[in-house]
Formats: C-alpha cells, structure tokens, sequence
C-alpha cells in the first residue's frame, strides 16, 4: 500500500513479513524464526521513536477524541515479534503455511494506516463529510421545506427509500465481501514479484562469492607455482579454508533461489489459471 509514512523501521518490518509470507518450511526453522523476530523487534523500537516524534509535530496537544491509538497496534506486533524468539511447532506450523507473514503484513499495514492518520492531523487537513451525513441532511432540509400536512406521505416515503437503501447496501455488501475475496491476477502477481524481489539479492550472493573464489584460487595457484615451503603450505590451507565457507555460503544462496523458483512456477501456474476462468465465474467461486 501507498503510505505517507516513509520510516525505515516500517519498511523493515515489512520486508521480513514478506520473507515470512512465503512459508517455506527451510525459512521457518527454529533459528531462523529467532532472527527475523529480533530483527523485527528492532525495527519495533525504532518504529515507537518515529511515531513519537511524529506526533510532537502536531502544533498544540491532540484531543482525546483526536489522539490516535498507535500503542495497541504496535503491542500486537511485539506480540508476534516474541513469537518469532520463542517458535514453537504451533508458530513453526503457522509460518510454513504462510499465516505468520500474512499477520504481521496485516499488522503492518494497520500501524501505516494509523501513521498517515497522524500525519493528515499534522499537516492539517480538514474532516470530510460521509455519504449518511450529506444524505440526512438532504432528507432533513426536505422535510423542513415541506408543510405540516404532508409530513405523514413524506415519513412514508422516507422509509420506503430508507428500505430500499438498507436491502441495496446488503447487497451490495455482499457482492463487495465476493470481490474482495475473488482470486485475481493482481494476487498472483503481487506474490510473483514479492518472490523476484527476493531473489534478487541472492543472486548477488552467488556473484559476489564467485569473484571472491576465482581470486583466492588465482592466489592459490600463484603460491603452488613457487617453492614449496612450510609457509606456503600454511597459506594455502588458509586460502582453501575461506574458498569452503564462500562455498557455504553461495550454497545456501543457491537453496534459496531454489526455493524461491519453485515458489515463482507455482505462484505462474496459478496465474494462468486464473486468466482462463472468467470474471463471472470467479466472483461467484464457480469452476
């Protein structure tokens, strides 16, 4: 989503909900779990600070009816944020399915929108009118305008329209509730390019880890080409050492791109479903 809340800590809290989202058993890891939830945790702390400073901004002091609730929506994601430090099967199981992630995106886009609520009340802008307010004051000038002795036709018609309101805004609710739930292509490719985004930097990884062994084994043989000594032989062992944990390190790099592809080619198949069935048919969940 589109936020006015540009924070840094925002954005790192989201970016480790998006890694959590994809619900790989290989990143749900007890480990691994601990360490994107002290990161979140992190972010958390820095992300009070922002809010606070943010709200001191505000020229004067907010009402109470004015004051926006940050303080639960940040508890909450402390909530999941001790979670991820003490995973258990159940926490384990929730990320694999991807539930995790989902909840603390959903978290995340609760506290953004409460941050772009405080920066409206900074920057001053004013409260708008809903449709039922405009609408009951259309209908009240009405009834004043009209004289006394049609006030009974006009109650008669005002429930009628009212009536009629309340059985289109239920419908429409429920046609709402089906779109809003409908499979989309939109979804799929959101996914799709959560995933590229992924795995972009372990792509990165992997060059990097190749031009770092493709040096050191340059210094290797350029020391094997000299006499051999105790010396050299040291060197070389050292050499070989750092070429095995670049190794490692490209090799978990690789696992998750691994991952990561398989992910993109189901997330695609998915996709191309969806593009065959027509609008109708996914609205009402009809195969």
């Amino acid at each position: 989503m589109d936020s006015k809340s540009t924070f840094d800590s925002l954005h790192g809290i989201r970016d480790n909900a998006l890694l959590l989202s994809l619900g790989h058993q290989y990143l749900c890891g007890g480990p691994s779990l601990v360490k994107i939830g002290l990161s979140v945790d992190s972010h958390l702390k820095q992300l009070k600070d922002d809010i606070v400073t943010l709200k001191r901004k505000f020229p004067g002091k907010f009402l109470q009816e004015q004051e926006v609730d940050t303080d639960g929506i940040v508890n909450e994601l402390y909530k999941i944020s001790k979670w991820l430090q003490e995973p258990d099967k159940k926490i384990q199981k929730k990320c694999t399915a991807g539930e995790l992630g989902t909840e603390l995106e959903e978290s995340v886009d609760t506290i953004a929108l409460a941050i772009d609520e405080i920066w409206d009340q900074v920057e001053g802008r004013g409260v708008t009118y809903s449709t039922r307010d405009s609408a009951a004051n259309f209908f009240g000038a009405i009834t004043s305008a009209v004289g006394s002795a049609l006030k009974p036709i006009l109650k008669t018609i005002v429930l009628t329209i009212k009536i009629s309101l309340l059985f289109c805004t239920i419908a429409a609710l429920g046609l709402f509730a089906l779109y809003m739930t409908m499979e989309t292509e939109e979804k799929y490719l959101k996914q799709i390019r959560k995933v590229d985004a992924l795995m972009l930097p372990q792509s990165e990884i992997i060059a990097k880890c190749n031009r770092e062994i493709e040096g050191i084994s340059r210094q290797v043989e350029a020391i094997r080409e000299k006499s051999e000594t105790r010396q050299s032989m040291m060197q070389v062992l050292d050499l070989n050492v750092k070429i095995d944990e670049l190794s490692g390190i490209r090799q978990d790099a690789e696992v998750k791109i691994n991952l990561y592809e398989n992910d993109r080619i189901e997330k695609e198949g998915k996709l191309e479903q969806v593009k065959k069935r027509p609008f109708m048919k996914r609205l009402f969940r009809q195969k």
